[in-house]
């Protein structure tokens, strides 16, 4: 005997919605903070503590972390007066809380690394791409004008009456160029550029200016004058040097870096 069935329109539509919703409810994974919950009312807080922590530590993946419902089931313990149970709910924020910045740092840190690479990669292929030979004009700064033997006494400590914690040093290097900087920042020193006597100027990218010591019947100087943005002039000469500086620098590549002994 044959039995003849026939399938709606309708029948098919609900035997699909049901299995679409078998299929999401199979991917969706059961929320920390039921279980939580769940563990607290059957075990109590002590085995709670342990049974979560196997949890986070070997099946965290199969949850899903919902810190913000984990922080309102705290909260409602600590309402109700249950304080064992909520500070050990809002112990198990902390920790959900941290392994999620933990996440996010390692993620950004993978982020950065992948910049630099691509962008180490554009800057040899820029490299690559260039004509052999083609290294473009010499800075500015590097062309200081000649060297000189009488810079030991431009050299000292200034400072102006309007800015006196504004300081800058002026020493110079032991083949004969002068060099400034300030002491308030940590900032390379400036390799100066000799325009003949007492003036100076130093010129990278967007930093241009001019310096101009005064001298008294010494030949020493006792103000300097200059045209950098922000900073007083004229400043006057507080002090020489410190006692544990070196007297010069030992070249040019040296002062890269603020003096010291």
């Amino acid at each position: 005997m044959h039995i003849h069935t026939t399938i709606t329109p309708r029948a098919m539509g609900l035997a699909l919605i049901g299995l679409l919703l078998c299929a999401s409810l199979a991917c969706a994974k059961p929320l920390l903070s039921a279980e939580v919950a769940r563990l607290l009312e059957s075990h109590g807080v002590d085995a709670a503590r342990e049974r979560f922590a196997e949890l986070w530590t070997n099946s965290a993946a199969d949850y899903e972390a919902d810190v913000e419902g984990l922080a309102d089931l705290g909260t409602r313990y600590l309402e109700a007066g249950n304080i064992e149970a909520g500070m050990a709910v809002m112990e198990m924020v902390s920790i959900v809380s941290l392994a999620g910045l933990e996440t996010a740092l390692e993620s950004q840190a993978e982020m950065v690394a992948e910049m630099e690479a691509a962008a180490a990669e554009l800057a040899a292929d820029a490299g690559a791409e260039a004509a052999p030979g083609d290294e473009g004009p010499a800075p500015a700064a590097s062309d200081r004008g000649p060297a000189r033997t009488d810079l030991a006494r431009l050299t000292g400590i200034y400072a102006s009456a309007e800015a006196p914690n504004r300081e800058l040093f002026v020493t110079r290097t032991c083949d004969g160029f002068l060099v400034a900087g300030p002491l308030w920042a940590d900032t390379a020193p400036w390799d100066l550029r000799s325009q003949g006597g007492e003036t100076f100027s130093f010129r990278q990218g967007e930093l241009q200016f001019q310096l101009e010591f005064a001298t008294g019947n010494d030949g020493a100087a006792r103000e300097l004058s200059h045209t950098i943005r922000g900073l007083a002039s004229p400043m006057q000469r507080r002090r020489p040097l410190p006692d544990d500086w070196r007297r010069c620098q030992p070249d040019t590549a040296a002062v890269n870096s603020v003096p010291g002994p």
